[in-house]
């Protein structure tokens, strides 16, 4: 409900800009379901309130619009969507200052750092080379399609006469900047005055437009960095913003035999973390364990601790930690987990398959580890996605340690 509040609190700030008017609107990816969005009703940003909402899916179909009137131009949202899986929220707007550069040939070009994300330059959308004779709104799928693909992997995209499309990993991203972009935009058009014809004007180089934008989302390396000890494992989660990475740490100390649990843990992933160490000591033997090492007191840790965390799917991820902890081998920095276990070694099934797998490659991993009855729920990831990555399908825990440890 809270992000629901703060997508309509978007509308207001946009429209308090001046950025957006009685046709644009902004959307937000479902944090329950990747494959649909919300975005209000036909209505005026100022006057937009929860009950305004509708949730589509991604070929922008209303679910339950109990006949509110949606927006016409709804499939830029969600062929975006469709396009981009890392991007959270998307705004459509009609700034007023953007609209020149959309005509003219003139390049918007970033002279003060918050509109850094401008780069070298924003790609158009002509809409009359997809389709000829129209009344310039994105109102098909097709059209849809055709601006996903001009805007490819770039922060926005001017469209020729109407204004421009925005995108960001999450809500309060997208909405800064397309504020940004206005007022970049009438920045850079008083520049252009005061310099007047052929004057110069000192633009952001690609250095300094790197050093903004090489500051990414998701740190790439962190994985590698956590991973660097024995006992720290990379696990995948659902969280109320999408899919996340959880860092698993497991330590020992001298003490009276026990496990302690912190990271702010719900019930059901404590008790995934007893049933790891309960595995774990049954089985010391077979995982080359030295039983000594198991009369000591366990200590994991999930960091990230103002988060509370909770569901059926860090077994693995805690069991490995362990594993690694006791027998010194390093976990591979480039593999992701997610799935339960069971005492006899056995790995379960979880939900938010996709959202994981799409964890996982916004941060850079390679390698996904996922339950066996699982594997047909990969059919839902991005195909483009599934190439980029390797997919190890787990029966047992022994598949787990296989695919996850080094040596």
């Amino acid at each position: 409900m809270e992000q629901l509040e703060d997508l309509v609190a978007a509308y207001r700030i946009l429209a308090e800009h001046g950025v957006i008017d009685a046709y644009g609107h902004v959307s937000l990816r479902s944090p329950r379901d990747p494959d649909r969005y919300y975005l209000a009703r036909s209505i005026a940003p100022e006057r937009v309130q929860l009950e305004d909402l509708i949730e589509y899916d991604l070929g922008s179909t209303p679910v339950g619009v109990e006949g509110r009137e949606s927006v016409r131009e709804r499939f830029i949202h969600g062929e975006i969507y469709r396009a981009r899986p890392e991007v959270m929220a998307v705004v459509h707007n009609h700034s007023p200052s953007v609209v020149p550069f959309s005509v003219t040939g003139v390049p918007m070009r970033p002279i003060w750092h918050m509109a850094a994300f401008v780069g070298e330059g924003l790609p158009n959308f002509e809409i009359r080379d997809f389709q000829k004779g129209t009344d310039l709104l994105v109102k098909t799928p097709q059209l849809g399609q055709a601006l996903a693909r001009t805007l490819g992997a770039k922060p926005a995209a001017l469209m020729r006469g109407h204004g421009s499309v925005v995108v960001g990993e999450n809500l309060p991203r997208a909405v800064g900047r397309s504020v940004y972009l206005e007022i970049s935009a009438r920045m850079q058009m008083q520049a252009m005055a005061i310099a007047g014809p052929g004057g110069k004007i000192t633009w952001f180089d690609e250095p300094e437009v790197r050093e903004y934008l090489g500051k990414p989302k998701v740190w790439k390396d962190e994985a590698s960095d956590r991973t660097d000890v024995p006992g720290v494992a990379t696990g995948l989660a659902v969280t109320g913003a999408g899919g996340d990475v959880l860092f698993i740490e497991a330590t020992a100390m001298d003490g009276e035999p026990g496990l302690t649990l912190t990271g702010q843990l719900g019930d059901v992933m404590k008790e995934s973390a007893l049933i790891a160490l309960s595995y774990v000591e049954a089985h010391a033997e077979e995982l080359d364990i030295d039983p000594a090492a198991l009369k000591r007191k366990f200590h994991v840790h999930v960091p990230a601790g103002a988060i509370p965390k909770d569901g059926p799917s860090a077994g693995v991820a805690m069991l490995t930690a362990l594993v690694s902890l006791l027998t010194g081998h390093k976990v591979k920095n480039t593999v992701g987990m997610t799935g339960e276990i069971t005492l006899q070694g056995k790995v379960l099934p979880i939900g938010g398959v996709k959202q994981k797998v799409l964890a996982a490659h916004r941060a850079g991993l390679k390698e996904v580890i996922v339950p066996r009855r699982n594997e047909a729920d990969l059919d839902d990831v991005p195909e483009k996605v599934r190439e980029d990555l390797i997919f190890h399908i787990a029966d047992r825990v022994d598949d787990v340690l296989a695919a996850a440890l080094d040596g």
